[in-house]
């Protein structure tokens, strides 16, 4: 059965726009924001409950309290490509993120299958966690889509969270079966 996904447009201020997103029966509150303020309280939240999605605009001050985060060595940030991921960080932004670990190569080690490491997430996610994201194709064209718009698209928003939620997902599966 393919996921049900919806979004809701939750607010918007001179300095920020607020959306619930809907994945199965998860919601996640998803911010897009430019002023460093909002970011540090997000983070301040996100230390307590994990189920949030930031997304950065590009030449904008980055917070400290970001940087701080994303370098702690009590996280480990969990993705496909996330190598490719937190290089655009650093390039783009000069972040640096402390642990990552890609799900694709955590996978192919656990179940013993070199191939899985060629996955994408969407296959990943029926694999390991048995979701299945439904239109493959749409999720491609707006991954591929043009991310440095100043108003992002719910579209856009709706990508994001799903991403960070299967991620999380999967990665939460995976360690789960050390418990």
């Amino acid at each position: 059965m393919a996921m049900k996904f919806d979004i809701q447009f939750c607010g918007h201020s001179s300095d920020s726009t607020e959306y619930d997103v809907i994945v199965d029966d998860d919601c996640f509150e998803m911010l897009v924001t430019r002023h460093p303020y909002k970011i540090e309280r997000w983070i301040t939240e996100i230390e307590n409950w994990n189920n949030r999605r930031l997304h950065l605009k590009k030449n904008h001050k980055i917070p400290e309290d970001l940087k701080e985060f994303l370098k702690n060595p009590n996280y480990t940030f969990v993705g496909v490509g996330i190598e490719n991921d937190k290089q655009k960080l650093y390039i783009d932004h000069g972040l640096e993120v402390g642990k990552c670990r890609d799900l694709r190569q955590w996978a192919a080690n656990e179940l013993r299958d070199e191939s899985i490491g060629n996955f994408g997430l969407v296959k990943l996610a029926k694999l390991i966690i048995g979701k299945d994201v439904g239109d493959v194709d749409r999720m491609k064209k707006v991954k591929m889509s043009d991310w440095g718009s100043v108003c992002l698209s719910n579209e856009h928003v709706m990508f994001a969270c799903i991403d960070a939620y299967l991620s999380f997902a999967i990665g939460r599966a995976l360690q789960s079966w050390y418990d």
